[in-house]
């Protein structure tokens, strides 16, 4: 393959005429030359010519979960690359844990079909989308919406920020790009897949402190006043009943935190590997 492409007369040449077609290929002139590069979607609305060698190697190295990139130039494929990251060693107990809280668990991808394949098998998730771009992300998002799902999307790329926006909960990497930063509402700073789970455990918490807090102060606002109404109660102890109510938040938070196994004060979220963000 690169003995091809070095023995070529316009292999380091600066090409013109640049044009960037988005999440499939980039193509220019280099003297006279189509030059090319991009994904199998490329080759299939370009019509591109490609060995049967080649077109089976690369087939290969999708079923094996590598993303694939075609090379040439007048028309006809001349080299293929792959490239593939390994799968995070906590991604899997990730899902299996998702799962058990009841959530359904979606991979959306903008790789070949073989290749998202090969990645949500190993994952073990519920379903999955391939070649997918970035404004079909969003209308996925929002096919869910409109069923009534209340939607978390995970991301870290530019192509991610869109969805990250529409999402109900956009969770972008800390490795990610600042624009994928930017559209999400958490961010997790250490990278760790683990604090997917802080987020959710996180936000149960919360949840039942509001829900627990509303109910004492409904409760002991509509017992003084009552009770005060009657002349049952002096108005000042019947407000101070009401002033008790802001404080049974403390021991709401400490019954929250055994119910997940967690007695100890919770620290900050940047502690937890978490940033929120209020821009």
């Amino acid at each position: 393959m690169w003995s091809t492409l070095a023995n070529s007369a316009f292999c380091c040449m600066m090409p013109t005429e640049l044009k960037f077609t988005k999440d499939v290929a980039i193509t220019g002139l280099v003297r006279g030359h189509n030059v090319f590069a991009g994904n199998r979607r490329m080759v299939e609305e370009l019509s591109i010519q490609m060995d049967q060698a080649a077109n089976q190697q690369a087939h290969q190295w999708e079923r094996e979960g590598k993303t694939v990139s075609f090379m040439g130039w007048n028309g006809e494929v001349r080299a293929v690359a792959s490239f593939g990251d390994n799968l995070r060693p906590e991604a899997v107990g990730l899902i299996v844990e998702l799962k058990q809280h009841g959530l359904e668990t979606r991979l959306i991808s903008g790789d070949s079909r073989a290749t998202t394949r090969w990645i949500a098998s190993r994952l073990g998730v519920d379903s999955f989308e391939a070649e997918v771009l970035p404004e079909a992300k969003v209308d996925a998002i929002r096919r869910f919406q409109e069923r009534g799902g209340v939607v978390a999307m995970v991301g870290d790329g530019i192509n991610d920020a869109p969805a990250l926006a529409q999402a109900d909960l956009g969770i972008a990497m800390g490795s990610g790009t600042d624009i994928a930063m930017k559209a999400a509402a958490v961010v997790l700073i250490n990278n760790s897949l683990r604090k997917i789970l802080d987020v959710f455990d996180l936000a149960e918490v919360t949840v039942r402190v509001v829900r627990q807090n509303l109910f004492w102060a409904f409760f002991y606002n509509t017992v003084g006043i009552t009770l005060a109404v009657l002349g049952v109660l002096n108005p000042i102890m019947a407000a101070s009943g009401m002033l008790l109510s802001v404080f049974q938040s403390w021991p709401t938070r400490c019954a929250s935190r055994e119910t997940l196994g967690r007695p100890k004060p919770a620290p900050p979220l940047a502690s937890h590997g978490l940033k929120h963000r209020n821009d």
